[in-house]
């Protein structure tokens, strides 16, 4: 079976969404990272590492089929898409 390709920029804008009030160095530190590496994944120059997408779904307790697929439920608001 061949991999599954992603909406990079997608998933980036649904990472973010999650930390919505947080400015970049807040978040840097949060996440254990250089500041530039948030601005690269703010950017789309970069995708958020799978490393943080399973720091995100581990504390959140959600699914990984919202990050990654924009389905299910997601960690703030219910379900996503109104499902």
């Amino acid at each position: 079976m061949a991999p599954r390709a992603f909406d990079i920029s997608a998933v980036n804008a649904r990472f973010f969404s999650c930390f919505p009030d947080m400015k970049q160095p807040e978040l840097s530190k949060l996440l254990k990272i250089r500041q530039p590496t948030v601005s690269q994944w703010q950017s789309g120059m970069k995708p958020v590492s799978w490393s943080k997408l399973r720091f995100l779904v581990d504390s959140q307790g959600i699914s990984w089929d919202w990050p990654l697929d924009c389905f299910g439920p997601t960690f703030r608001t219910g379900w996503a898409h109104g499902n």
